[in-house]
C-alpha cells in the first residue's frame, strides 16, 4: 500500500508538491525512509503533520492518514 505525502516550501520546490512511498508504521520510520531517499530530508528543516496536526513525537501512521511535510513557520 502506498502513502501519499504532501510537501510544502523548499521541499515542494525540490520534489514537487507530493511524494508517494511504501506505507511505514510510524513517523520515526517515515523520517528514516525519507533520509534514505534524499539528503535534502536530512539537511532541510521540516515538521511532520498527521491529519493537519503537527506532531512532536513518534506517532503511528494509518494508510488513510494525511501526511504533510511543512517548512519552518515565520511571521508576525
Amino acid at each position: 500500500m502506498k502513502l501519499k505525502i504532501l510537501l510544502f516550501g523548499m521541499l515542494a520546490d525540490r520534489f514537487q508538491d507530493q511524494l508517494e512511498m511504501e506505507l511505514v508504521r510510524d513517523t520515526d520510520s517515515l523520517k528514516q525512509k525519507l533520509s534514505e531517499l534524499d539528503q535534502a530530508f536530512v539537511n532541510l528543516p521540516f515538521s511532520i503533520a498527521v491529519n493537519k496536526k503537527i506532531i512532536s513525537q513518534n506517532q503511528a501512521i494509518d494508510p488513510s492518514d494525511e501526511i504533510a511535510l511543512l517548512p519552518p513557520f515565520a511571521g508576525g
